[in-house]
């Protein structure tokens, strides 16, 4: 994957976090990957939770397009993802109920071509 692209999401996309959030990005073979989660703040009993897993995905494919398009067309690709984002974000419900010795859930937002599509 073009490393350049992976900084650019990432920059973009970290803004919409709370500023606490612990960020992680990756890319596999197939997709980028950018993990979050941040402490709630919400239960006295476990001071230290952390919120539900955020995992934004963008597949291979919708790389592979993306990286063909002109740089206007990718800033209109940039500003759909980070709206798409920003929306998954505000929906989010970041509480669970998951025990303090087990791993909180993700939730998994997979952004297609039909999200980047100009």
């Amino acid at each position: 994957m073009d490393k350049s692209i992976h900084a650019r999401w990432l920059v973009m996309l970290n803004p919409l976090f709370p500023d606490d959030a612990l960020l992680s990005s990756s890319d596999t073979a197939d997709d980028f990957l950018l993990s979050a989660s941040w402490k709630l703040n919400t239960d006295a009993n476990q001071p230290d939770k952390r919120s539900r897993t955020v995992v934004i995905e963008v597949p291979q494919k919708t790389i592979d397009d993306y990286l063909q398009k002109s740089e206007t067309r990718k800033l209109d690709d940039d500003q759909k993802l980070y709206l798409q984002v920003k929306e998954f974000i505000h929906l989010f419900n970041p509480d669970h109920d998951t025990p303090p010795d087990e791993t909180p859930p993700e939730v998994r937002l997979v952004a297609c071509g039909s999200v980047l599509d100009s």
